[in-house]
């Protein structure tokens, strides 16, 4: 069965999930988070002005999106020095 691509995705509920990664979610995929509910996102490395908490665009820690609900939990400098060596 073909599925729509629209119907598919639209419905993703990822409100159980955690999401683990070296980097701070940019900006954009922080919008894919909040959309999808993630509710909490653990990292190692913020990226600064680019970073969906750390920029000048907080979309994933900004509560001005009523919308979305309330923002993630976000644990940051998780292994860190890892997350660096990781990139040398």
């Amino acid at each position: 069965m073909i599925r729509n691509f629209r119907t598919q995705y639209d419905e993703v509920d990822l409100s159980e999930c955690i999401l683990y990664t070296t980097h701070e979610p940019c900006i954009m995929c922080s919008y894919i988070l909040r959309h999808h509910k993630v509710v909490m996102v653990v990292w190692g490395i913020s990226t600064g002005e680019i970073g969906g908490v750390s920029s000048d665009y907080p979309t994933l820690s900004t509560t001005q999106i009523s919308k979305w609900g309330v923002a993630p939990i976000i644990i940051k400098g998780v292994l860190e020095e890892e997350c660096i060596q990781t990139l040398y």
